[in-house]
């Protein structure tokens, strides 16, 4: 999981979710790979997050791995994922047959949300923590103009931290907030 996005709600609930929609724990022999749907028209899925069995989704890795390694002009996972989603499909297309790899795209429903802007992101910050989606990937302009302690005392509610943790936590050090720029650390 990128360190981008904030697990909002218990990482169980999330795991029973997306297993009763997709059916990713069922047996199977062939690799599997599942992403949440990108929001850009560019891009087939976000690579992000994603669920994987560590034992039969190794070939898609490898594939996935060879893809970023191929393409050193672009080293992102997100370009080179974009481009093994389509080489899949060529590959099935041209050759009428399904590949070894399998990657499915889920949908976003109330798993995953994208704040894109200030006001989608204020917006989530009214809810109910009981309210909120299992994950949250702020975009970098959701974030950088909210005030840093209203987005600090944001992260301190998805984190769950009680009222004596926010006072022992720098909360500066979890979630800083810069115009334009949001990223998420750990103090040393």
């Amino acid at each position: 999981m990128d360190l981008d996005i904030l697990m909002a709600r218990p990482f169980a609930d999330l795991v029973i979710g997306l297993d009763r929609t997709y059916h990713y724990q069922q047996p199977t022999s062939s690799s599997n790979l599942f992403f949440f749907q990108s929001c850009s028209k560019n891009y087939y899925a976000n690579g992000g997050f994603f669920i994987m069995n560590r034992n039969t989704s190794k070939p898609c890795l490898k594939l996935w791995q060879n893809e970023i390694e191929s393409n050193s002009d672009r080293l992102m996972d997100q370009y080179s994922l974009n481009r093994l989603f389509r080489s899949i499909e060529k590959e099935e297309r041209e050759h009428h047959h399904v590949t070894s790899c399998h990657l499915h795209v889920m949908r976003h429903e109330n798993y995953l949300a994208f704040p894109k802007t200030n006001e989608d992101m204020v917006e989530l910050m009214k809810r109910s923590p009981k309210n909120y989606p299992n994950l949250i990937h702020p975009f970098n302009s959701a974030v950088g103009n909210v005030d840093a302690h209203v987005y600090e005392e944001f992260v301190a509610d998805v984190m769950g931290l009680t009222e004596d943790e926010r006072r022992e936590t720098d909360l500066a050090s979890v979630a800083v907030i810069k115009p334009s720029k949001t990223f998420l650390s750990y103090s040393e």
